[in-house]
């Protein structure tokens, strides 16, 4: 047969289709299809026709006759067997099986049981189920069931093996500190406790399991510790700190953002290796968190606060670098209320909006030296001081206030702990201080400040800038009651705590990228010093303009200088004819002719005066003295006064002939206002009363010395050359001389120049209206009753009067005392007593040896200070910056020189005397 006989398979045969009628016999069968109905290839087999089986009425009859209803109590100490079940696996391997087999009534063996017959085709049904394979002999091709119950396996058959999706639930509960079937909490002990025993888990070695438990355990009791804290944010019944209040509201939201993130992290977990791994990034924030709510919660001012908790975060950012950032904002968040009590006392933030006071207790400066430096703790209380003055003696106080408050709004008293922004705060505080600079200026002028336009920070300070009131409008609404701007940056830290939590938690965080910053224990002292030290400037100055200006600061002072320091020379001059004049008019009784009045101190019947005689005769001195003055307008701030003594030393001033007869009288300065009182303080003034006390004692031995000299030179026993006396009388006179003259003349010239120098420059300056020069020469109203106290120290010294000085003064009023006993003995002699030539001898040699004792060992101590003046000064402030102080001198040297200018005492003490012995003394 040809090739040519076969019908081809790619002819037009199989593009058309072929008639029904065509005969199919000679085309070949592969690619036709049989379409007809009476082909058999889709023919079905006819299924058997069965009848359904039928119904048993019998198989729904039960017979609870001979059943054992099983016991349902359960041991109230031990789980029941449900909860078993529900987190445990059956243990095979270990033999335990249960006595009896429980049937379940309720399931048919037809459905239980039931076979499918109709299997799916799919490769695993040609495996044969039936076929046995051998066992392997190693251990390895064994389960990981074996190995955990070969490895945990005890001596008693207990183990419970923990389903791994009831161990990871249970894990997590116990992270976040919550009690679950595994876990649950001891209150009594503050601890998680299993309870369950010899639990263990597919996979894991006991060893693992334990360590694992133990560190969620202390993770879950730290949690569960720090949860209890947070109920002080809502308990009533006692009163928060506001720091501690802000600590346990950001420990709050950092733990919402620790617990959030786990949660996140919880469907994402398949082992509790994982788990691991994510608690022992959240152990250490949760141990610093409750740490430090622990730590804070003994102290009972926001102080002592934030000085604890300082030092617990400085110890946990040295110890984890990691969470710097966290505990950063956290301290800045517990340091918040403490720095808003700062910004109202020094002026920065109105108290009444804020609920703050005014008042500056002694504790709360106690509290700032510890928390910030000594020099910026001083500068706080002195500015609180110079606010409490502006308010109590300027108008203008308020409007300044409000200015203030208005310029500060950008410049916010917080830590900072990176040097960058410490210098972007000093740029701020510093534009700060020039736009406030004008309002200061202003504040004592003429000048109208409600129009003043003072820009300098991106806003003008003019009345329209201030909050506006609506008094024709009651009943207008301020739609940002709930929107206030503490509220906004409360809401905005929390946000970026939680921020840096969930940064620390996924390790999106740049560890130790911010090598430049301040420790805890340093940033919140220099962020807030540039804005204290600014604030400190403008209101000092302000309370130096009205003390210079407005109170004439000058004049005050000056009338100390006259009076109590005896520099008038009609009052001294008048005050010593008064007292000891013995030929001056009594003033006991009405004088009978007239002629000036005196108290006579030596030539009365009874000492002291009475009052109303004090008042008649110094008083009148005083006002006299006073009109002639340029300060007669402040002749209501001074007057005499008798001093409040006790009866011992009272008893001690009615001797006229003892150093204590002028101790009762006094010159009283009263202030007229409370500026001025903070500078002529009550220590002030008690050191100008001592100087007083001094010159009054000086100018009465001088009266005393001048009387015995001209007593001893009119008798006629000098005429006979009997001058025996005359050499001890005329070296008392130059004593008192050389006293009076030095500390009239010398102390009080080389003490007071620099600081009368002073208050000239800072008087220029001020009319000059010179704000740095001002700033610079005196720093504040403190600083300038520094200096003050400083001079009458100076001057207190230079006369021998200071506590450290107590042998120096005793010397002193020895040699006193001797100059007044020899006056009382030479007044006290007769004609009669004159011719006992022999006793007056040698009571004389006495008083002399007495006397040249005395001034031999004044000398010694004189030239004593002298070599050793550093340690008798101690720490001194500097004068300011054209106040004119040249180099210190000491004043005592020129006491020494005058009175032992030649060595005469030195001589006189290497001189033997002769031995008096007298009898009876």
């Amino acid at each position: 047969m040809s090739r040519q006989n076969f019908h081809s398979p790619f002819s037009e045969t199989l593009t058309e289709i072929p008639s029904l009628l065509i005969d199919s016999t000679g085309i070949w069968n592969g690619f036709i299809f049989d379409n007809s109905l009476e082909s058999g290839f889709l023919r079905l087999k006819e299924p058997q026709v069965k009848d359904l089986p039928e119904l048993r009425s019998n198989v729904l009859s039960l017979d609870f006759n001979n059943v054992p209803l099983p016991d349902l109590s359960i041991p109230p100490s031990s789980p029941s067997r449900s909860s078993q079940n529900e987190f445990f696996e059956v243990q095979e391997e270990l033999g335990e099986t249960d006595d009896e087999e429980i049937t379940d009534i309720w399931a048919l063996p037809e459905v239980f049981k039931k076979v499918r017959r109709n299997r799916l085709i799919f490769w695993d049904n040609f495996l044969d189920e039936k076929l046995d394979e051998p066992q392997s002999g190693y251990l390895s091709e064994v389960s990981p069931r074996v190995f955990t119950l070969i490895a945990n396996r005890p001596a008693t058959n207990s183990l419970k093996i923990v389903k791994d999706d009831v161990l990871l639930n249970a894990a997590f509960e116990l992270v976040l500190g919550r009690s679950s079937g595994l876990f649950r909490w001891i209150a009594e002990e503050n601890s998680f406790h299993t309870c369950w025993e010899n639990i263990i888990a597919i996979g894991y070695s006991g060893t693992l399991l334990r360590n694992t438990i133990a560190l969620f355990s202390i993770v879950g009791g730290d949690t569960r510790i720090l949860v209890e804290s947070f109920r002080d944010l809502d308990a009533k019944s006692h009163r928060v700190l506001p720091s501690r209040i802000a600590l346990l509201s950001a420990a709050r939201s950092a733990l919402f953002a620790i617990h959030k993130h786990l949660e996140d992290l919880r469907t994402d977990v398949s082992s509790l290796l994982q788990v691991n791994r994510i608690v022992s990034r959240v152990k250490p924030l949760i141990q610093i968190l409750t740490s430090c709510c622990t730590a804070t919660k003994p102290w009972k001012s926001d102080h002592e606060v934030i000085l604890s908790l300082t030092k617990e975060t400085s110890a946990a950012s040295m110890a984890h670098s990691g969470l710097t950032q966290i505990l950063q904002e956290i301290f800045t968040q517990a340091a918040t209320p403490a720095l808003e009590n700062l910004c109202c006392t020094i002026g920065l933030s109105s108290p009444l909006r804020n609920g703050h006071t005014l008042d500056w207790t002694d504790e709360e400066d106690q509290s700032w030296r510890r928390l910030l430096s000594h020099e910026s703790s001083l500068l706080v209380s002195q500015t609180q001081r110079s606010l409490q003055l502006l308010g109590q003696c300027s108008t203008q106080a308020s409007v300044i206030r409000d200015r203030m408050n208005k310029a500060a709004s950008t410049v916010t008293l917080r830590p900072i702990y990176a040097y960058t922004d410490v210098r972007e705060q000093e740029k701020l505080v510093l534009e700060y201080e020039n736009t406030m600079r004008p309002t200061i200026l202003a504040s004592t002028t003429n000048t109208p400040m409600t129009g003043s336009k003072l820009t300098g920070m991106g806003y003008s300070l003019e009345s329209e800038d201030m909050p506006a009131t609506h008094p024709q409008d009651p009943f207008h609404l301020d739609m940002d009651l709930f929107n206030s701007p503490a509220r906004d940056e409360a809401r905005r830290q929390k946000s970026h705590l939680e921020q840096h939590v969930i940064s620390y938690l996924t390790k999106l965080g740049n560890e130790g990228s911010e090598p430049l910053q301040l420790p805890f224990d340093q940033a919140l002292a220099s962020s807030v010093a540039p804005m204290i030290a600014a604030q400190h400037r403008l209101l000092s100055y302000a309370v130096l303009q009205m003390l210079f200006d407005k109170h004439n600061l000058i004049a005050h002072i000056k009338i100390q200088r006259d009076f109590h320091l005896l520099g008038h020379p009609t009052f001294s001059q008048r005050l010593t004819t008064a007292l000891f004049d013995p030929n001056q008019r009594s003033g006991e009784h009405n004088r009978s002719s007239g002629g000036s009045t005196g108290l006579r101190l030596q030539s009365r019947d009874a000492w002291p005066p009475a009052g109303s005689e004090l008042r008649l005769v110094l008083m009148g001195i005083l006002s006299d003295s006073l009109t002639s003055s340029k300060e007669g307008s402040l002749e209501s701030t001074i007057s005499f006064a008798i001093r409040d003594m006790p009866s011992d030393d009272l008893e001690k001033c009615r001797d006229v002939d003892s150093i204590h007869a002028l101790n009762f009288l006094r010159l009283q300065y009263k202030a007229p206002n409370q500026i001025l009182e903070n500078v002529l303080s009550t220590s002030v003034l008690d050191k100008y009363d001592r100087i007083f006390q001094h010159l009054l004692l000086i100018l009465r031995l001088h009266n005393v010395t001048e009387g015995l000299l001209r007593d001893n030179c009119k008798t006629k026993w000098a005429s006979r050359k009997e001058l025996t006396h005359q050499k001890l009388i005329l070296e008392m006179h130059h004593f008192v001389m050389a006293l009076a003259d030095y500390c009239q003349n010398t102390a009080m010239t080389l003490c007071w120049q620099p600081f009368d120098v002073l208050l000239k420059n800072v008087k220029a300056y001020i009319d000059a209206k010179d704000y740095v020069r001002t700033l610079n020469a005196v720093r504040s109203q403190d600083y300038l009753n520094t200096l003050h106290e400083q001079t009458l120290d100076d001057t207190l010294r230079a006369m021998l009067l200071r506590n450290k000085q107590t042998k120096g003064l005793r010397l002193l009023h020895d040699l006193f005392g001797l100059i007044l006993q020899v006056a009382a003995y030479r007044r006290t002699q007769t004609e009669a007593s004159r011719t006992r030539r022999n006793d007056d001898d040698i009571t004389m040699k006495r008083y002399e040896h007495d006397f040249r004792r005395n001034m031999a060992e004044l000398i010694d101590f004189l030239r004593s200070e002298t070599q050793s003046p550093a340690q008798q000064t101690g720490t001194k402030v500097e004068f300011g910056i054209g106040s004119g102080a040249g180099v210190e001198e000491n004043p005592i040297e020129h006491l020494l020189l005058r009175l032992d200018i030649f060595g005469y005492w030195s001589l006189k003490r290497n001189t033997r005397s002769s031995s008096i012995v007298v009898s009876g003394h």
